[in-house]
């Protein structure tokens, strides 16, 4: 549960954000693009690595830089800091920059598959949640990540769930026409692994994207888990019915992006609004300067997106379990009309 303190700053700054001013409640922290997969539909292969941006580490912000960034003042305004890749564990520094980071929740977006005992119980002492990305059953999940990466990664969760003392264990599922049609199976194999809760998110690749017809069976089955599940899958029938519209083609004319509610950073330290449409902030450097951005200017970066649930993470802070602070979350989402 959260604090009272935490509770109460958070819905200040929600508040703060629909008064005029942005305040980000959410920063996506690229911290390295190393990483030890080549997963297919791979949104950073997508966007940063096919505009120059090998996946090795190369152009990665030095210790110095990244610690500048996540002490910075500024960041003590978000209520949440994700930090992903690339594969965040792939960079040697990154349990000093999560305790040394000033967001009052931290979050750590990993494969799960470089996690062992001892890199388990690193994790429980400094991030408050791990999201362990999965995306789906033994034989789903491996088509799409690579052959035994399944087995690695629930390796990695097992060891989370037996190191746990403070996190949160999440896992992340992306879905696609290879997996939607398991997924009610696959969440039950994660409760029962032992994860607090699992997250879907919807591939934003057409190619991946599964058709109506299989979407509405999927998630059928997926809707009676919820049922009998409550809680465990983030942001339930709702968020499910959502993703269903959208690949219904009823796209939602809603984006955190374009409200300034979502930050990105990459990895050498370029701040954007959205890892899926181009929204390259060039003249913002820090998180201050992006809290003292003009709305309507942020808002013209994402001019052309129609708007998606792609990268909606209304889903994702629920799983902190205030109810006020869940039903403000919502309806920032909900009124993000482009």
């Amino acid at each position: 549960m959260l604090s009272y303190g935490l509770a109460k700053n958070s819905l200040a700054a929600l508040l703060r954000g629909r008064a005029g001013a942005p305040a980000p409640i959410l920063c996506s922290f690229l911290a390295t693009s190393k990483c030890n997969l080549k997963c297919d539909g791979c949104s950073f292969m997508e966007t940063f690595a096919k505009n120059g941006s090998p996946m090795n580490g190369e152009g990665d912000m030095s210790s110095a830089e990244a610690m500048r960034l996540v002490t910075e003042p500024a960041m003590r305004k978000l209520p949440a800091l994700i930090f992903a890749g690339g594969e965040p564990l792939e960079r040697e520094d990154i349990f000093d920059l999560a305790r040394a980071a000033l967001p009052q929740f931290i979050i750590l977006l990993t494969n799960g598959t470089l996690i062992d005992d001892r890199i388990a119980r690193q994790i429980d002492s400094s991030f408050d949640m791990c999201v362990v990305s999965i995306d789906g059953v033994r034989e789903d999940n491996d088509i799409i990540r690579g052959s035994g990466s399944y087995e690695m990664a629930t390796r990695g969760v097992a060891a989370l769930v037996q190191a746990r003392k403070r996190s949160k264990i999440s896992v992340a599922c992306v879905i696609n026409r290879r997996n939607v049609e398991r997924l009610a199976e696959f969440a039950c194999d994660m409760r029962e692994l032992g994860a607090d809760s699992v997250k879907f998110q919807l591939n934003f690749l057409e190619r991946l994207q599964p058709s109506p017809e299989q979407a509405r069976k999927g998630f059928a089955f997926l809707a009676d888990f919820c049922d009998r599940n409550p809680g465990f899958v983030a942001g339930g029938k709702w968020f499910l019915s959502d993703i269903l519209s959208f690949i219904n083609g009823e796209r939602p004319k809603r984006c955190i992006a374009a409200t300034g509610a979502h930050a990105l950073i990459s990895p050498s330290g370029v701040f954007s609004l959205c890892c899926y449409f181009p929204s390259e902030l060039k003249d913002v450097r820090s998180m201050r300067e992006l809290m003292a951005s003009n709305p309507d200017e942020l808002r013209r970066t994402v001019a052309g997106c129609e708007g998606c649930v792609r990268y909606d993470q209304s889903s994702l802070l629920p799983l902190l379990s205030d109810p006020l602070l869940n039903i403000k979350w919502k309806r920032v989402f909900e009124s993000s009309n482009i």
